[in-house]
């Protein structure tokens, strides 16, 4: 993994050192070619080469200790962000230390071999809604060359300002969004569920988002699949169509639940399908690591305990409590089921690849996840190894919401308290799309009367010692996906936030 903190670290002792007057840097700087275009983005002093020298003097300047002349000033914005400042040294140390190969703003960077991922996440999710649009036009698969020009203006935005890590929706319903052997074609894709793929759209976006040195994880809905008059569509050839087709499994393997299948943990089979479908992707493609949403079970009815969902199995697998009906044991039985899961996933993500990444994002609500009915057993993920590499809950109330333990500083320090593994990242889902410039009233009065919610977030979160990272919901709340400008409609909020991604 790249170290972040280590550069972070090291960039700020230089900086402190040049203001001090006390550090003496070398006058030989690492060997390392330079092109035309890094001399002329990089090379402040004009003394023809890029080294810690020029570094020195953007660090000087920033500090108001020096003037520079406009040569200098053109020279020395490497970001390319229209100002010079310690952004540019750190980018011109790094690239004197040898770790990039061009200073270009317009180039690209070089891709680093294996799995990206960062110490600190600076992320957004790309849901089937956004990727729906990305991936499909009109009902069809989106052409290839209209496919590569939206993806690479995603990926040109999130790295531009700063971003590292895309959360990019795979599987919403039980489908897919690439070519699969296990699961069949997602409608999302405009593809029909017997149909073929004109392309792989995935292969695409990871050799687009790598070239940029993004970050990209498989976003799947383990449990939740495709609604009851969608799945009797599905051909026998994929597992959930046999399901469905067998009057034995389904029932008991699928559950029928409110307009859609759910599958049922309980059965080794139905974990083991999950397990095949992140595995598939895993060995396929170069994820660089693995994404759960916080669908887990569907519901739970407290009033009748009608628990016909799983009751076959719990009468199976609930040892000398499966005739009982009460709801202390189901819930007890079904987070049993979920653990399972989420532990054979991670253990095969990790004997396949060590440096690929698990993560979930559950409901923002602790009690909603361990006592309610999606049985999500959070304090076991954030306190035992094993389970999850990082947790993202997804904290989607203001600082002003009335009820405490939802205001987002008091629910951020909650979930920091229940990670006590330090296996556990612990990184915090930050609520984009409710920052409309016309946000709707209700009780969480944040959103109407402030147009900085946002980015005070992002503050809270850097400085608050246990969290890692944040992920936005999401790309289109901050992003036009055809025009791949700013999202006029939040525009209040993105002006006051989108500045503070590069500095996170």
């Amino acid at each position: 993994m790249r170290n972040t903190k280590a550069l972070k670290f090291v960039t700020m002792v230089i900086a402190l050192a040049v203001l001090a007057g006390s550090f003496c840097f070398p006058s030989q700087s690492v060997s390392i070619e330079a092109s035309a275009a890094d001399v002329l983005y990089g090379d402040v002093n004009g003394n023809g080469s890029v080294d810690s020298l020029d570094a020195a003097q953007v660090l000087k300047y920033d500090a108001m200790m020096i003037t520079l002349d406009s040569a200098a000033l053109t020279r020395g914005d490497v970001s390319g962000d229209g100002s010079v400042n310690s952004l540019d040294a750190a980018q011109i140390l790094k690239f004197d230390a040898g770790m990039i190969d061009s200073l270009d703003p317009n180039g690209s960077s070089t891709p680093v071999d294996g799995p990206i991922n960062y110490d600190n996440m600076k992320g957004v999710w790309v849901d089937q809604f956004s990727a729906g649009s990305l991936f499909n036009n009109a009902g069809t698969q989106r052409s290839e060359e209209s496919f590569r020009t939206l993806a690479t203006k995603m990926v040109d935005n999130l790295s531009r300002d700063g971003f590292n890590t895309v959360i990019l929706q795979m599987r919403p319903n039980g489908d897919s969004l690439y070519p699969s052997e296990i699961y069949p074609p997602s409608p999302s894709v405009g593809v029909a569920y017997d149909g073929e793929f004109a392309y792989d759209p995935l292969e695409i976006f990871l050799e687009i988002a790598h070239a940029k040195n993004l970050s990209v994880h498989g976003w799947i809905n383990p449990m939740r699949l495709m609604k009851t008059e969608q799945i009797v569509n599905v051909p026998t050839k994929y597992t959930l169509g046999e399901w469905y087709n067998d009057s034995e499994k389904n029932g008991t393997y699928i559950v029928a639940y409110d307009g859609y299948y759910y599958l049922n943990p309980a059965y080794p089979e139905a974990r083991q399908l999950v397990i095949d479908g992140v595995m598939e992707m895993c060995e396929n493609y170069d994820v660089d690591g693995v994404h759960f949403d916080d669908y887990f079970y569907a519901d739970i009815n407290p009033e009748s305990l009608n628990l016909a969902f799983d009751q076959k199995a719990y009468e199976l697998y609930g040892n000398s409590a499966g005739t009982e009906t009460n709801l202390t044991f189901r819930k007890d039985f079904r987070r049993q089921q979920v653990n399972t899961l989420v532990k054979d996933v991670y253990s095969a993500i990790h004997e396949y690849n060590d440096d690929l990444v698990f993560g979930i994002s559950p409901a923002g609500n602790i009690s909603t996840n361990t006592a309610g009915y999606l049985c999500a057993d959070v304090r076991t993920w954030c306190s035992a190894p094993g389970y999850v590499d990082y947790i993202c809950p997804q904290v989607y109330w203001s600082f002003d919401h009335p009820t405490y333990s939802s205001k987002f500083n008091n629910c951020v320090s909650a979930w920091a308290n229940l990670c006590t593994s330090n296996s556990v990242k612990l990184y915090i889902g930050i609520p984009t799309y409710l920052a409309s410039n016309s946000a709707p009233s209700g009780s969480d009065v944040g959103w109407k009367n402030y147009d900085d919610n946002i980015a005070r977030m992002l503050d809270y979160v850097k400085l608050h010692n246990r969290s890692e990272g944040f992920i936005f919901f999401a790309y289109g709340n901050t992003y036009n996906l055809f025009t791949g400008g700013y999202a006029t409609n939040y525009s209040k909020e993105i002006d006051n936030y989108i500045g503070k991604i590069k500095e996170w």
